[in-house]
């Protein structure tokens, strides 16, 4: 069988990958400063890996945190002089107690119990993100459902891989929750035409759903 050589994009990828992975290491010193909730006695190994999941679920490089350019040359890993190095102690503290005294208690199943991480929140995000329904509303008062539309999809496309932000009905036609959460934005952009046709959809899954007849009777009586 013939061997297959790399794609020169992919290879390049991994070239720059590797490349960025390696620089970051080779900055980190071979004794540490100033840990104060590692142990002191953590090997370097450790430490790097530790520092690369943090980075990874918020979707950051190093100087998120630690002092120093962008291409990591350099990097005060010691200072605390940005907040963001003394909020990040404040949320590993955070998570660490939410599995000890909290997570410990909850009835362990088949597989283990679900441990707290960053990434539980962040989901790749430097900031935990938004809830989308907030979001989608907040753009629906100020710019109407079209611009909504728009949000969600640039809203999709950021973060497209990370778990964040999907289309509920356009993923899910038969999802009451998302046909009845379409009726009442259209409701509120007084389109009843499409409000009573999502609270209909809604009822065919649910006949006597409440919030489906009583959407379907204020849709009614808009038009």
């Amino acid at each position: 069988m013939q061997r297959q050589t790399p794609r020169p994009r992919a290879a390049l990828a991994c070239a720059l990958t590797f490349g960025l992975a390696a620089l970051a290491e080779a900055q980190i010193p071979q004794t540490f400063t100033n840990l104060q909730l590692h142990p002191k006695d953590i090997s370097r190994v450790e430490l790097v890996s530790v520092m690369r999941g943090f980075a990874g679920a918020l979707g950051v490089r190093c100087n998120h945190c630690d002092v120093g350019p962008d291409n990591l040359e350099g990097m005060d890993f010691a200072t605390d002089e940005k907040e963001a190095k003394r909020i990040a102690r404040t949320m590993i503290q955070m998570v660490r107690t939410l599995n000890a005294d909290f997570i410990a208690r909850v009835p362990q199943r088949e597989g283990g119990r679900q441990q707290v991480s960053c990434l539980t929140c962040h989901r790749s995000a430097s900031r935990p993100p938004r809830p989308l329904e907030e979001i989608l509303y907040e753009t629906v008062r100020a710019q109407g459902l079209t611009a909504a539309l728009k949000r969600y999809q640039e809203l999709r496309d950021q973060f497209h891989g990370s778990g964040l932000y999907e289309a509920n009905l356009g993923h899910h036609p038969k999802s009451l929750i998302a046909l009845l959460n379409a009726g009442q934005i259209a409701l509120a952009q007084g389109d009843s035409s499409a409000a009573q046709s999502y609270f209909r959809r809604a009822l065919e899954i649910q006949p006597d759903n409440p919030a489906a007849l009583k959407g379907l009777e204020a849709a009614s009586k808009a038009r």
